[in-house]
């Protein structure tokens, strides 16, 4: 099971990513993608499972960044790509 559901997840954000590069399914690729880190964020970067250390540090910092990432993905999800995708 846990190599199907990385190579299901490399999967999902290689198609949505160049989706979301290309101005199509916007609204639904970001919100996938969404879910998918917010899945990455509480199983992979659990934190607060870990005791005090550099690797808890690693792991809270990856967090973090991630929560960010989401931040980015849901305002995308609010509005059109507009002047910001690639191509035509």
């Amino acid at each position: 099971f846990p190599s199907f559901s990385l190579s299901l997840m490399a999967v999902v954000q290689i198609f949505f990513g160049l989706m979301l590069m290309f101005g199509k399914l916007v609204h639904t690729g970001s919100i996938v993608l969404v879910i998918a880190t917010l899945l990455i964020n509480f199983y992979i970067h659990d934190f607060w499972n870990m005791s005090e250390g550099l690797e808890q540090r690693h792991e809270l910092q990856n967090f973090v960044k991630n929560t960010g990432i989401i931040a980015g993905l849901l305002i995308l999800s609010a509005v059109h790509p507009g002047k910001y995708k690639l191509g035509y």
